[in-house]
Parts: C-alpha cells; structure tokens; sequence
C-alpha cells in the first residue's frame, strides 16, 4: 500500500474518528488525479491531514529514506506520478543540528515573474501549492525522543496540495521539465550518432511501444516526452563543445582550427 497511517501518531492521540479520516485520505489520494498522486514504490506514512476543500488538502507524510540522493529519487518519483513539477523556493545550506538536508518547494506555475509581454501566454498563475522537504539525521545512540527517528523515518514531507489550475491539461503537460531519464537516453542516442530528430523519433517510438494505447497521452506530456526544441539545446550542448560543428559555415571554422592544430 502507498499510504498507511503512523502508528506511532496513533499510539500518541487517540480518535475514535481518525480511522475514518484516514481512509478518506487514502480515497482522496488515488483519486484526485487519474493516476495515484503518491509514487507507488514507496511506502509513505500519515501523520496529519487536513481537507481544504472538496479537491485540496494538506498532509504531513513520513517515510524510510537515508540520502539526499534518496530524497532525490523521491521526488523524481513523485513527480512522474502526480504529473506535477516543482521548483525550489528556499533552499538551507546549513540543515541545522537535526537535519542532513532541507529545502522548500512551490508549484511551478508559481514563477513570481512580471507580467507577461502582449501576445504571449505564461503558465504564472500565482498558484498556491507548496511543498516543504526535510531529512533527519540518523545519529547511533541518540537521546533524541522522536519516535519517528528511532524508527528510521527520518524523510519528512510537508505538502499544501491547493493548485489554482488544471493539473493533467495539455498546456500543462506540454510545460514541464523533462525526465532526467529521458535526458539520459537522448545522450546515449546522441553518442550513437543519432541527430536531435530521428533520437526523438526513437524515443517516441519507444515510448509507442511501451504504453500502447496510452501513447497518445505519453506523448503529449514533456516530462516522459521532450520536445524538438528541447533535443536540439541538448545536443548543441553536449555535443557541439567535443565534436565541433556539424555542418555550415561552422564546420569550416571548425575544421581549419583542427587542422591548425595538428600542424
């Protein structure tokens, strides 16, 4: 199961009412989006919830992480699930004597960027929803009374799930970032001797091939799905600085400093 209440909260504050408030919440999870909005691979543990309204609500979920890198996976996880993209609002250098790393989030239609020029759309709409990241230190032999350490739930998650806009539309798909699984894979078509276009086309015809019927809706999310775009920033990126130009006017430039070189 992906979500469960804390036992220990349980054990804490008893409430005839709290079973009931917890299986709303689980009703409320799996369904407020067509697919869970918590990663299915990871086991998460409630600890408060509080309804909003019928749609929105805010929760304080733990689970068994260790790393950063873990809380790294997490979240790639968590967004691939939810369909949402996230962007750090805060970040804490220093974690504190209690914490290995911290960090506050907010939803990425959140820019806190001017007003859009005339003509162009923007995704900004000031939406509400934050998310706020914390990993405990594990430290052998500690005095510490917090129940949930010394059982190992050391990841702390604070979410304000109150998004003003539509989740799942397709302006908002087509607007977030793009998978670091998806860059791994343009990198290794482009080391391969793939072009921006026929690497995309491979990727799409992958992505064909794995979801089925559900393609067409794959497809139009840029996070399994980069675009064109996209591939070609990537590849000039990478590529340009070891292999050169490829073709025009920069490909004799190119050339003539290598030939220099070798002289």
């Amino acid at each position: 199961m992906t979500v469960s209440k804390c036992e220990i909260c349980d054990d804490e504050e008893e409430d005839v009412e709290r079973d009931v408030i917890y299986e709303k919440l689980e009703i409320v999870i799996c369904n407020i989006l067509p697919q869970a909005i918590l990663p299915a691979e990871y086991h998460h543990e409630v600890c408060k919830h509080e309804h909003i309204d019928e749609v929105n609500y805010t929760c304080f979920l733990r689970l068994k992480l260790t790393t950063e890198e873990d809380v790294q996976k997490w979240l790639e996880a968590f967004q691939r699930s939810s369909s949402l993209t996230w962007r750090k609002s805060k970040t804490y250098p220093n974690s504190g004597r209690y914490n290995t790393y911290r960090v506050d989030m907010r939803c990425q239609h959140n820019t806190r960027s001017s007003k859009p020029k005339p003509g162009k759309g923007t995704k900004n709409t000031g939406c509400p929803a934050t998310m706020n990241l914390v990993l405990k230190r594990s430290i052998t032999n500690s005095k510490t009374q917090d129940q949930h350490v010394k059982h190992g739930l050391l990841f702390n998650v604070r979410l304000k799930n109150e998004h003003n806009h539509r989740i799942t539309c397709a302006d908002a798909l087509r607007r977030r970032d793009v998978s670091e699984d998806s860059i791994a894979k343009l990198r290794d078509l482009f080391e391969h001797g793939h072009s921006p276009s026929s690497a995309l086309e491979t990727i799409k015809h992958d992505l064909a091939e794995e979801h089925g019927e559900q393609y067409v809706y794959v497809c139009a999310d840029r996070f399994m799905c980069p675009d064109l775009q996209f591939c070609y920033r990537s590849y000039y990126k990478t590529f340009q600085k070891v292999y050169g130009a490829s073709s025009g006017e920069l490909m004799y430039v190119d050339l003539e400093k290598r030939v220099l070189y070798m002289r």
